[in-house]
């Protein structure tokens, strides 16, 4: 992978070249991308084919375009790799339109990032659909899932006199409801990583790898 993304490090890519993608196969586990990349330099192209042995998930967009980019710090890793964790309030607060309102705005710079949208929606983990009302009804637990999304979750809360609090939860993704499996990084094995390419295609897996291909595999 090192030498596709040393490639787009390069000014000229940085300034007139561009990823596409031009094929994906998927099947079991793994995943097989078709790219073309311009890099940027005499409407020069390369393609290359990127390969994940043991894909976790993927979403495939067509017409992506744009950049390939391996990322480990991001929502759709650390949802796999965090600790569970339940939040939950022992209070109830007079002012539930502006404590769900700071709930969702925790949730969007959480689970947002760089993107324009949360990768992960506000109702995956959250347990009440009607969230205002919860709220000033009071005590319960509101969500389960990964750790530092919980917190979030804790703390914005906290202003509205709903005395959240935060506990560790075994079992806290529940992938039979969420759909979301907990894998956390042992030692010994690849770190879990994100391919993004564009900013709508990404698989998620450990073992991701590169290489060059002679031109367009046939139809």
């Amino acid at each position: 992978m090192d030498e596709l993304l040393d490639i787009q490090s390069t000014l000229a890519f940085e300034e007139n070249g561009c990823v596409y993608l031009r094929r994906a196969v998927t099947s079991d586990e793994r995943v097989t991308l078709t790219v073309e990349l311009w890099t940027g330099i005499d409407d020069g192209s390369e393609w290359w084919e990127v390969q994940c042995a043991d894909s976790l998930r993927f979403q495939i967009a067509n017409d992506s375009r744009g950049s390939c980019r391996l990322v480990m710090d991001d929502p759709l890793v650390w949802e796999h790799t965090d600790p569970g964790a339940t939040v939950g309030i022992l209070g109830r607060t007079t002012e539930p339109l502006k404590a769900a309102a700071a709930l969702y705005a925790a949730h969007a710079r959480i689970a947002c990032r760089w993107r324009r949208a949360p990768v992960i929606p506000f109702e995956r983990y959250v347990r009440h659909p009607d969230i205002e009302g919860f709220l000033a009804g009071g005590h319960g637990f509101l969500a389960s899932g990964p750790e530092r999304l919980m917190r979030a979750y804790a703390e914005a809360l906290t202003p509205y006199g709903l005395g959240p609090y935060l506990s560790a939860a075994v079992g806290a993704y529940y992938p039979q409801r969420t759909g979301i499996e907990n894998v956390p990084d042992a030692p010994g094995e690849p770190p879990l990583k994100a391919l993004l390419v564009g900013s709508a295609t990404f698989v998620v897996g450990r073992v991701l790898t590169a290489h060059r291909i002679a031109g367009p595999p046939p139809d």
